[in-house]
């Protein structure tokens, strides 16, 4: 049991690494990467539609995982500027590196309905990570109205949508023209600084 739980642990993780490479992969390629079969790929999750979705909502908690203990770093007399920008980094540095799955998630029709539902039930609804979030930029900001909490939240979280989504199109298409050059260190380092001033 302990060397089924290991090979199928390995099978998610590499999957997690072709994904971040490219966003169009195949059975064979999980295999050829695992060194198993195709066989025990389907044996261990179906199909590999499952597997992916497996791969997607590991890939969002991830990130709830990651901003959550970005948030809990920081000192208690940080300022609102302090904390966005804590939280902006997070989120972008998160999507460059796994540009590839953010790519497949959204890219890919047949798992477009599967990854919109997983990035609601994570970042859009009422849940411990929302509520830790809007709790943040309270402290930080000083605001309690909870209206303006949740445009504040909303601005943040969709403030990568289009830089992301140019960023995936340009990389599909192999164009090396754009404004959002998101892997550029001075692009970050403006964006960020420039996002942080817009939200507080």
């Amino acid at each position: 049991m302990h060397k089924q739980n290991d090979t199928k642990r390995r099978i998610i993780e590499k999957t997690k690494s072709l994904l971040k490479m490219k966003p169009n992969i195949t059975v064979r390629d999980i295999a050829e990467a695992c060194y198993v079969n195709i066989a025990a790929v389907n044996y261990y999750f179906s199909s590999k539609e499952n597997l992916l979705n497996i791969v997607m909502k590991e890939t969002v908690d991830d990130l709830k995982t990651t901003v959550q203990a970005a948030m809990e770093r920081l000192p208690e007399e940080s300022g609102t500027e302090e904390a966005l920008e804590s939280m902006v980094n997070v989120i972008y540095n998160f999507a460059i590196d796994n540009m590839g799955i953010v790519s497949y998630m959204f890219l890919q029709p047949n798992t477009q309905w599967d990854s919109s539902n997983l990035i609601i039930e994570g970042f859009f609804e009422d849940n411990e990570f929302t509520e830790k979030v809007f709790a943040e930029i309270s402290r930080g900001t000083g605001i309690e109205d909870n209206v303006i909490l949740r445009a504040r939240y909303m601005l943040l979280f969709s403030s990568f949508s289009i830089p992301i989504f140019i960023q995936m199109l340009q990389e599909r298409s192999k164009s090396s023209r754009g404004i959002a050059p998101l892997k550029d260190p001075d692009f970050k380092r403006a964006y960020v600084s420039e996002l942080v001033r817009f939200l507080k």
